[in-house]
């Protein structure tokens, strides 16, 4: 057993609490992600400008007026049309908690039946109608989640998904399938935030999504990192592979990539992959994170040389990375270069390293920043059909007022 290296001689604030979140640091990737419920911020879901909602009474569907129920629809669909969507969100949220009870089938009765013929008469004349709508339903999903208003946020997922469906069959262009499996992927995201096991609900959806678009970004990450997580490397690597070569520039894609090769046992694809990550531009924390696990890979071969070779660089390129210099203040420490080590620690007088699980924080994440992208694009694309929407409205009530 080696013996501890002094550092009496050099001022360190704590070192023990810098050891530790070097061991914490140095472990590999972790195989699973933490849960994420509660009020979060999705892209496209204003639940933090909206007030608490009230409790509605039960309600029984026999006791229910369809023309109550479509006079509130068209409503909400009016405040959207407008450009008002936390409006219409908010409309359409009272409308569902009122009048869908927990106990009711969640693709039946009155309001199912009084949404889906409301879309479809809107849809009639053009059928890029249905992209707003589809979205703020896809809204209304996001917001029953974060609220815990389970029964909702499962109908309004079944209620997207089927005018996405709608809508590709209506519109039948290469747009329109681009649009549903956007839609997918996206209904995928909001289940895999709150669930990463190999039997995630999000699954489905995202392998939906492919159906529609077989090159969809979000889909293919989501489903390799639901295999990563359960511990499937190489079901991983297959996904990945394929999204690497529809979308090169995705760097994410890439380390996700070589991180699941060394797990599966092809160590030269992946050690090439990770040393392209430490050259070319790309997001500090995929850099980052590729410098440590080449680092780690080397390590684990015992060539402690290589190792601090890659971290010496990896200081180069990242200048002020707490990991890398606590990753290379261990190396050293293990190569009896104790002196350097001490002054690589010296470095960290102020206070702790409080950022020192940042990358690895995001790797083990799900990927959300690609999610937030494909909604983004989806409410821009909602936002540029809003006219049309009014406009069948307004023909809507012309016909009724006839």
């Amino acid at each position: 057993m080696s013996p501890l290296p002094n550092y009496s001689r050099i001022p360190s604030p704590n070192i023990w609490v810098l050891m530790s979140v070097l061991a914490v640091m140095m472990l590999p990737v972790a195989p699973t992600v933490s849960a994420q419920s509660g009020a979060g911020t999705d892209a496209g879901v204003m639940s933090a400008e909206l007030p608490e909602p009230r409790k509605a009474p039960r309600v029984r569907e026999k006791d229910i007026d369809p023309t109550v129920l479509r006079a509130r629809y068209v409503e909400a669909l009016g405040q959207l049309a407008d450009g008002d969507r936390r409006a219409a969100l908010e409309s359409l949220g009272e409308l569902e908690r009122e009048f869908v009870e927990p106990s009711m089938k969640l693709d039946e009765g009155p309001l199912w039946e009084v949404q889906g013929e409301v879309a479809l008469d809107l849809s009639r004349r053009n059928p890029e109608v249905l992209v707003p709508i589809l979205m703020l339903h896809h809204d209304a999903s996001g917001l029953f989640q974060q609220q815990r208003v389970w029964h909702l946020a499962r109908r309004s997922r079944l209620l997207t998904a089927s005018l996405a469906d709608s809508y590709a069959d209506r519109a039948r262009s290469e747009g329109s399938r681009v649009v549903a499996a956007r839609t997918y992927a996206s209904l995928g995201g909001y289940l895999h935030k709150i669930m990463s096991t190999r039997n995630c609900r999000c699954t489905p959806f995202y392998r939906r999504a492919l159906d529609y678009d077989p090159k969809n970004e979000a889909a293919l990450l989501g489903l390799a990192t639901v295999f990563e997580k359960a511990g499937d490397p190489v079901a991983a690597v297959a996904f990945l592979r394929k999204l690497v070569n529809v979308h090169p520039r995705n760097r994410e894609a890439a380390l996700r990539l070589a991180i699941n090769q060394l797990r599966s046992g092809f160590r030269r694809p992946a050690v090439r992959g990770l040393e392209e990550l430490t050259e070319v531009e790309g997001p500090e924390w995929v850099v980052a994170v590729a410098f440590q696990e080449l680092a780690r890979h080397y390590t684990d071969r015992e060539d402690l040389q290589a190792a601090m070779d890659v971290l010496q660089r990896g200081r180069e390129r990242l200048p002020g990375n707490e990991p890398l210099a606590l990753q290379y203040a261990y190396l050293l420490e293990r190569d009896r270069q104790l002196n350097q080590a001490a002054e690589v620690l010296a470095a960290f007088r102020s206070e702790p390293p409080r950022q020192a699980a940042d990358a690895r924080a995001r790797y083990n994440h799900w990927p959300a920043a690609t999610v937030d992208d494909v909604r983004r694009e989806l409410w821009q694309g909602a936002e540029s059909r809003l006219p049309m929407l009014a406009a069948a409205l307004n023909q809507t009530k012309i016909g009724q007022e006839g």
